[in-house]
């Protein structure tokens, strides 16, 4: 239930416009990702709203509400929605049911969801080499590289840097870790890709961001040697093997399961490590939220210096020859980290949502940024609940519902019934719903840029929050656009 507060809104809010992630494929057999064109800026909605008198004035993201769709201050803060909220701290989903839910979602067709350690221990040429071609044989010729059209010299060193003719009748599945946060890429190259000569910030060959401490079946090396094409729990694609430490089964499965239940999450945005004197290296390693750390219990300490107020996590470190090794580091108790995970509760969902409020827009999580549905999927990583990748993913977990060709009223009568964090997916993008406020929704979301109602651009780049009454470019509101409500809940298991 939620309470009405006195103040009375003024027009609708900001509309958004947001490119997501590509979809990746299921490892077998592979399909091409269905990919969503970032959107560059309209001329505006095709049937906008007449004007308001005195509202000639360009609209602001946030303000004092003085002119058309400003909004207040406080509506910028976590606290004003957790106060809509009858009971906040209220626990959704228990650890036991969140464990369920996360075993479920491997079993959704769609979801794009992998239980890791069900995979064989050796593929066939056969089921590699899809895997391999699971974007195509080479970028498309019709891309753009930052000096411009993507060369056949290119396009063949890329095809070749995939190491197809290495294949042999069984290929051995390697067990790894990332040694510190990377892009997983469409091909064993750094080489940006874009749609178009003017659009650098969408790089196409960017799948995803991956987060230290990543486990991953290493199934391929490239041809060079740089590259290794894993598989993470919702991804596949490559990354740099200089990036990666191996194991041996045995030792990933224990990692793996210290990582579940023995962990330390990280909460904060970003985490800068402190330095250290046995560890070089480790001050240059900043973590994002939704990082999970090993926990070391009944240490003494590290780096020749006390535990007390500290936590004592352990980083993965690649040897010369490529294993893993395993270094203490201290986390002091008072920096934005808890053990284990959060508890699943209206008011933890939302105050993790709002520390990512003004954060870079980042494509597949370039420029250290989020966008739109990495965003819902780090929020709830910090509640241990770990979900699809991406906005056309999401939208077939356990719990989502769909609501394409429902009447706006409709749409906004099941609103009313859930609670704050339900994920409105439209094509192309992803929000996250943070509550109602005299009879409007509004949600917070990363997006490339907005719209009022009269057609007017506003360039965000950014995570902002925004009325589902809001435009996007097609001339209809956010709230016309859903086609799917996504709430996770035990009963969706």
């Amino acid at each position: 239930m939620k309470r009405t507060l006195s103040v009375i809104l003024l027009a609708a809010m900001l509309a958004a416009l947001c490119a997501c992630g590509q979809q990746p494929a299921e490892p077998a057999p592979p399909q091409p990702p269905v990919q969503t064109e970032p959107q560059q800026p309209a001329p505006g909605p095709a049937a906008p709203m007449e004007p308001q008198a005195g509202d000639s004035e360009a609209p602001a993201l946030s303000g004092t509400r003085d002119s058309f769709n400003r909004t207040w201050p406080e509506m910028q803060n976590a606290g004003f929605w957790i106060g809509l909220v009858e009971d906040p701290q209220a626990v959704r989903m228990t650890a036991e049911e969140i464990a369920d839910y996360n075993a479920a979602l491997a079993g959704v067709e769609g979801a794009d969801i992998e239980d890791l350690s069900a995979w064989p221990q050796q593929l066939s040429a056969g089921r590699l080499l899809a895997l391999l071609r699971t974007y195509g044989e080479a970028p498309d010729s019709g891309l753009y590289t930052p000096e411009g059209p993507i060369t056949a010299d290119q396009q063949a060193t890329i095809r070749g840097n995939r190491n197809e003719a290495a294949l042999a009748a069984d290929n051995p599945v390697q067990y790894g870790f990332l040694t510190e946060n990377v892009i997983l890429r469409s091909w064993p190259s750094p080489l940006p890709l874009y749609g178009s000569p003017d659009s650098p910030e969408y790089d196409l060959a960017a799948e995803t961001a991956l987060k230290l401490w990543e486990p991953l079946l290493v199934l391929h090396p490239s041809a060079d040697g740089g590259w290794y094409l894993v598989r993470s729990y919702d991804y596949l694609g490559w990354v740099p093997s200089a990036s990666v430490a191996l194991c041996v089964r045995s030792t990933w499965d224990s990692l793996c399961r210290s990582l579940q239940e023995e962990g330390l999450t990280v909460l904060a945005p970003r985490l800068p490590l402190e330095g250290s004197f046995s560890n070089p290296g480790q001050q240059a390693l900043v973590l994002k939220m939704g990082t999970v750390l090993p926990l070391v219990s009944g240490s003494g300490g590290a780096d020749n210096a006390s535990a007390d107020n500290c936590y004592i996590v352990r980083l993965p470190q690649r040897k010369e020859d490529g294993t893993l090794g395993l270094v203490p580091a201290r986390v002091p108790k008072n920096e934005d980290v808890t053990p284990g995970f959060l508890p699943f509760t209206t008011e933890n969902l939302l105050r993790q949502a709002f520390k990512l409020l003004g954060r870079r827009y980042g494509w597949g999580g370039t420029a250290e940024g989020w966008d739109c549905s990495s965003l819902c999927q780090d929020v709830y990583r910090t509640m241990g609940i770990f979900l699809p990748r991406n906005s056309g993913s999401q939208r077939r977990v356990p719990g989502c519902f769909d609501v394409e060709g429902s009447t706006v009223s409709e749409k906004q009568a099941l609103l009313e019934g859930l609670l704050p964090g339900a994920m409105l997916e439209l094509r192309g993008h992803q929000t996250l719903y943070i509550g109602s406020f005299d009879g409007e929704d509004y949600v917070i979301h990363a997006t490339h840029g907005v719209y009022d109602a009269l057609g007017r651009f506003y360039n965000a780049n950014a995570v902002i929050v925004s009325s589902a009454e809001a435009f996007r470019s097609n001339g209809r509101t956010l709230m016309e656009n859903f086609r799917a409500f996504s709430v996770p809940e035990a009963s969706a298991n």
